[in-house]
C-alpha cells in the first residue's frame, strides 16, 4: 500500500479533547485545506492530474473527494468519509462512485492519545474483509517510534524538537529528511497530530507531514533515492504552491507541481 511507502510520521502529542487549533502565533490564522490540484509525470507520455477537495464540521475533516484525470478524462473517483470518537479519528471508509465501500481503516489509541495500531481491511462486506492488514506502534524512552506490521520489517523513527520525523530507519534502508519552519497544510485538523503515521490519510499527493514542511530526502548511504520540496507560501505562512522532484541512481524520475487553497 502506498500509505507505508511514505516516511513521514507526525509528532507524539496528546490531545487535551478540545476542538481547537493551537497556532504558533494566536494573531494569525488556522487555516484548513479546501482543495489540493496536482499534476505529475512519471517518465511516460501520460499527463496525470488529480484534484482533492474537503470537507469539514469546524476543524474535523469529514470528507474528501480524490478525482483522478488520465489525458484529461475522468478516470475514477473516491470519496473518503473520515469518522471521529473523543476528538480522534477512529475509522476512514473509501467509497468508489457507485457509493460502494472499498478500504476501511480502523485506528486505536492508548491513554496518551497515541495511535498504537492501525489495521487496513480491503473490500470490507458484513464486517468481513478480503485482506487485513496490521500496523503496530510502540513508544520508546529515548523518543522514538518502532513500527511493525509493514513490508519493511521492523521500522524505527526519530523524532525533532517539533515532531517530525528526521530519520527512517528499517531493516534495509535508512532515509533523512530536512524540515523548513513553515506551517504544514495539514496543522489545524482535529485528530490529525494523534495519528502517527503518514498524510496519505488525507492526500495522496506528494505533500507530507503534519507539522512543518519537508525539503528534502535521500535515501540510503549511497544517496540512491533524493527528493526535494520548493514552495511559496501564503501570507499567513503555508505552502500554496510546490514543486516536488525525485530521482534515483537507477534512472527513476518523478515531478509534481501541487497547487493547494483554503478556506478563508
Amino acid at each position: 500500500l502506498y500509505l507505508f511507502l511514505t516516511v513521514l510520521i507526525v509528532a507524539c502529542s496528546d490531545d487535551d479533547g478540545n476542538d481547537v487549533n493551537n497556532n504558533d502565533d494566536n494573531n494569525e490564522p488556522n487555516l484548513l485545506v479546501s482543495s489540493i490540484n496536482y499534476t505529475f509525470s512519471e517518465n511516460t507520455d501520460e499527463e496525470i492530474n488529480e484534484l482533492e477537495t474537503f470537507t469539514y464540521d469546524g476543524n474535523k475533516i469529514t470528507e474528501k473527494i480524490y478525482s483522478y484525470y488520465s489525458n484529461g478524462n475522468l478516470t475514477f473517483l473516491y470519496r473518503y468519509e473520515y469518522i471521529y470518537a473523543n476528538n480522534k479519528i477512529s475509522r476512514v471508509d473509501q467509497y468508489d462512485l457507485d457509493n460502494n465501500i472499498r478500504f476501511q481503516t480502523n485506528f486505536t489509541y492508548d491513554s496518551q492519545g497515541r495511535a498504537v495500531s492501525i489495521e487496513e481491511c480491503y473490500q470490507p462486506n458484513n464486517s468481513v474483509c478480503d485482506d487485513i492488514t496490521t500496523f503496530n506502534y510502540s513508544y520508546n524512552d529515548d523518543g522514538s517510534i518502532t513500527g511493525t506490521g509493514s513490508s519493511d520489517g521492523t521500522v524505527t523513527y526519530q523524532l525533532d524538537d517539533n515532531g517530525n520525523i528526521i530519520s527512517r530507519t528499517s531493516d534495509d534502508e535508512f532515509r533523512e529528511v530536512i524540515y523548513d519552519n513553515q506551517k504544514n497544510p495539514f496543522k489545524n485538523i482535529t485528530g490529525a497530530s494523534n495519528i502517527f503515521t503518514s498524510s496519505s490519510f488525507f492526500t495522496r499527493s506528494r505533500l507530507k507531514g503534519f507539522n512543518n514542511n519537508p525539503l528534502s530526502f535521500v535515501d540510503s548511504a549511497d544517496s540512491e533515492n533524493q527528493g526535494t520540496w520548493t514552495y511559496d507560501y501564503n501570507d499567513a505562512g503555508y505552502p500554496r504552491n510546490v514543486v516536488y522532484n525525485e530521482s534515483s541512481l537507477g534512472g527513476y524520475q518523478y515531478s509534481s507541481t501541487i497547487v493547494i487553497e483554503y478556506f478563508e
